[in-house]
């Protein structure tokens, strides 16, 4: 059938459009979807059905060929291929840098699959043009070749893209994917418009081509200004005969040459013409991302505020539109629903740590596996209605016990020691009824935060070890290093079922359980019976639950290539452009497809011409990029408009602007705010006044604080009091740096009160310290048996005997003026006693927690 190429100069006025009766009740389709939005919004008529069937490119490649764009087969193919580069012969520095770069691999092969490229064709380059393959490309062919054999889906897909088919089978398709409330698509319908193509990338050339065979009338509608043919004439590179289209454009005059921004900017490169300086207008330098998140995104959208309440009058686009959305999901989880990174989420967190339990033949566990299973909610002891989430304190106390735990046995074990002790040694040192004094000041075990532990939450911590060990073993052939993809999956969903939290009285939140019931979906979509290594299964996890597999084109910050669907919008809504810096314009080139080299990709295209088309991009950056700033300065810019960049972004700092920003001779605002000059907003604010204290258990605690070992303790640091005695019992110390002070008074206070000689007291003890090896507690030993211990040695281990003296000695002076600083603080202690930083923060327990603590390295 034909192909045309119309073109307009006002995307407002298509109504006046000599082609507009042709395509008001034909099928459009759009590069993007901003596009489609904007023509919906400028152009849809329900009553009329006019411009009814407005479709993205994206969503008719996935409506057709729907198992190719699933998350769940990219995830099936991942697995193959990581197996693969593990079964392949080659370099085994070449299969580390393949291992590495897998999802980089998997996505070249697709993209070639899909431009109909096959494995062959690389070899075919080497012969015909002389032209040596490197040693990772020869790997490539090799790994991409055994690929196709396990993988039927690749041979199918390119003899799909080169079938013929019939109109009324696509209109079928179009339907499927059609709006619910719009009229279907005609079945004899066979004309269709396309709308901002102002490039083409390999993959939309193969699928347009795939439509004009099947028997479609194909009408480019592309904006056009011919008073700017040096701008505007690269698209006529992407749709011309070269590849298949036509050299004929019917371009529609502008009549009239209005002085606009957008006319002036690319006069100013087209003729050398410098815009005289504006004296209203200014481009905006925000000082880094958070002072642009709390100007800009912020003051339109609140966070907290419901995903529905979008405003239709705001618009905010970004060069870096990519990298913003990443960061604006953990203040907008909510807004990013349809393509949320699962691993945000405990569910998430927790499929993937046990997967990264599973290491050779052995099951092992670590700090960040531990804490993410606690955390999720998935573990719970049935039996007495207690779960995970309860003990995250106790376990994170009991960690440094573990330090050189490795395998999931071996943590068994050490546990099981740990309750040995708390029942043989421990004993000696508690007696029935001790109160917090005794515990902060006399018993020598009690400040190691692992030895501070109630012995039934000790047990309780070994119950949910095992939970985890069963539930693995369930989920992992232990005899095997590997499984088959399908089985593997309803392994997995059996587990979630079985150990969903709803179901053991654990409260989620709607949005948590909307998520389980959607990996449930997922997992049960996995069908492909191919063999897998469990050693890639982690990664592979970690890549289907990131969000980045999503087929949601929806997105908070527009990218900057979409730009030109804004212009059919009305044009009094706030509009803000940033990413305007040195880095973000021109854009960046197309990366060749990893691992091929350049002139590899460039030779192939010879042979398969639409991978031209990304190199024919390349050429043309700088001239998309002033098409699109032409456009935003056009048919966007006016009072309510802001252009900005931000001079620090990420690990890229003092930014300049871009080239783009001289030529409109425009002011920089400089904007940079202070933690204090933000508002603080409505979700900081918690009225502590509310809360009412019952007087007798104030005075009971009060009198409590009145020893002066523990005033001692406000005497060096009334912030470090108020950690350890107002928030907590008493304050106990994690850290292995003053586990080692410890130590030794323990050592000590062991010895003189079981009078045994040195090598009995380390026998006695060493079980206590299972992180340290026999040769580190022996050597610490000798430093430490020449002294008699003192309390005040646990009170404030690391701290010189001069500091301590000086402490108590101060107490004994001030012991009144410091009890009614404590029962009567002043209002700006009330919240939060002050710190009193210096070198003794570095032996503080709380150093982590206070945000005035001085570290080492200070």
């Amino acid at each position: 059938m034909t192909v045309e190429v119309e073109t307009y100069y006002n995307p407002k006025q298509w109504g006046s459009h000599e082609s507009y009766n042709r395509i008001k009740d034909a099928v459009h389709i759009c590069a993007t979807k901003n596009m489609a939005e904007g023509i919906k919004t400028r152009y849809q008529c329900k009553q009329s059905d006019e411009f009814s069937h407005i479709f993205t490119i994206h969503q008719v490649m996935s409506g057709f060929f729907q198992k190719w764009h699933q998350p769940e087969n990219i995830m099936e193919q991942y697995l193959i291929l990581c197996r693969l580069i593990t079964e392949t012969p080659g370099d085994v520095n070449i299969k580390s840098s393949f291992r590495n770069n897998a999802q980089e691999v998997l996505d070249t092969i697709r993209f070639l699959v899909f431009s109909g490229v096959e494995p062959s064709s690389l070899k075919g380059v080497e012969k015909s043009k002389n032209h040596n393959l490197e040693n990772k490309e020869k790997f490539f062919v090799n790994l991409w070749g055994e690929m196709e054999k396990e993988t039927p889906i690749y041979c199918k897909m390119r003899e799909s893209l080169t079938k013929k088919y019939r109109t009324e089978k696509i209109n079928e398709i179009l339907n499927k994917i059609n709006d619910k409330e719009i009229p279907l698509v005609n079945k004899s319908q066979k004309t269709i418009v396309l709308h901002g193509f102002y490039f083409i990338t390999p993959e939309q050339q193969r699928f347009l081509k795939l439509l004009e065979r099947a028997g479609y009338e194909l009408i480019f509608f592309q904006f056009y200004d011919d008073r700017f043919p040096n701008t505007f004439d690269f698209s006529k590179s992407f749709i011309s005969r070269r590849f298949g289209w036509t050299d004929h454009w019917n371009i529609q005059k502008r009549p009239d040459n209005p002085n606009t921004v957008g006319a002036n900017f690319l006069q100013s490169f087209e003729e050398g013409k410098h815009l005289e300086r504006s004296e209203t207008k200014k481009v905006v330098a925000y000082d880094s991302f958070f002072d642009f998140l709390h100007s800009v995104i912020m003051s339109h959208y609140p966070i907290g505020q419901e995903a529905s309440d979008t405003k239709e009058d705001v618009q905010l686009v970004a060069t870096n539109a990519d990298i913003l959305n990443e960061l604006l999901i953990q203040y907008y989880p909510e807004r990013f629903a349809d393509k949320r990174n699962f691993l945000s989420y405990p569910v998430g967190q927790f499929i993937l740590k046990i997967h990264e339990m599973r290491k050779g033949d052995k099951l092992i566990l670590n700090k960040e596996i531990l804490m993410a299973c606690f955390t999720s909610g998935w573990l719970s002891d049935k039996e007495k209605g207690l779960n995970a989430q309860q003990f995250t304190y106790e376990l994170n106390q009991l960690l440094p016990f573990f330090a050189r735990c490795h395998e999931i046995d071996e943590w068994l074990e050490c546990i099981d020691n740990l309750e040995q002790q708390y029942n043989s040694i421990l004993p000696l040192f508690h007696n029935e009824g001790d109160n917090r004094v005794h515990g902060s000041t006399i018993d020598p075990f009690s400040k190691i935060g692992y030895l501070s532990l109630n012995i039934d939450d000790v047990k309780q911590l070994h119950i949910f070890i095992l939970l985890l060990k069963e539930m693995a073993e369930n989920l992992f052939d232990m005899s095997q290093d590997g499984s088959y993809i399908n089985e593997h999956f309803k392994r997995l969903s059996n587990l979630m079922h079985e150990y969903n939290p709803a179901k053991n009285k654990v409260q989620l939140q709607r949005t948590e359980k909307e998520l389980v019931e959607k990996i449930n979906h997922k997992l049960s979509i996995i069908d492909d019976s191919q063999r897998f290594l469990y050693e890639d299964i982690g990664e592979a996890i970690r890549f289907y639950l990131s969000g980045k597999l999503s087929d949601d084109e929806e997105t908070f910050i527009k990218p900057f290539i979409e730009v030109d669907g804004e212009a059919f919008k009305d044009s009094d809504r706030s509009f803000y452009l940033t990413g305007l810096d040195e880095q973000g314009l021109p854009l960046g080139k197309f990366a060749t497809p990893w691992p091929l080299q350049e002139i590899t990709y460039s030779n192939l295209s010879e042979w398969h011409r639409e991978l031209e088309m990304n190199e024919l991009r390349n050429k043309s950056v700088k001239d998309i990029s002033r098409y699109l700033m032409f456009i935003s300065l056009e048919f966007t810019f006016n009072e309510k408009s802001e252009l900005s960049w931000m001079r620090n972004f990420l690990d890229r700092e003092n930014l300049q602007p871009t080239v783009y920003v001289q030529y409109l001779n425009m002011d920089i605002h400089e904007n940079s705010s202070t933690l204090e000059e933000r508002e603080e907003g409505p979700y900081n604010i918690y009225d502590f006044q509310t809360y009412k204290l019952e007087d007798d258990n104030f005075h009971e605690a009060m009198e409590g604080l009145k020893y002066e070992d523990i005033l001692a303790e406000y005497q060096l640091c009334p912030r470090r009091f108020y950690y350890g005695y107002v928030l907590d019992k008493y304050p106990t110390f994690s850290d292995e740096f003053i586990h080692r002070f410890l130590f030794s008074e323990i050592i000590n206070t062991v010895k003189q009160c079981t009078k045994k000689n040195k090598e009995e007291v380390i026998t006695y003890v060493e079980g206590l310290f299972p992180q340290w090896t026999r040769f580190q507690i022996e050597s610490m030993a000798q430093r430490s048996i020449r002294y008699t211990p003192s309390k005040k040695n646990y009170q404030f281990p690391g701290l010189k005997k001069k500091k301590k003296e000086d402490i108590y000695r101060s107490v004994k002076v001030n012991k009144k003026k410091i009890i009614g600083e404590i029962e009567r603080p002043e209002e700006e202690m009330a919240i939060m006693m002050e710190a009193k930083p210096g070198f003794e923060c570095r032996f503080c327990p709380f150093l982590d927690l206070c945000p005035d603590g001085t570290y080492a390295v200070d």
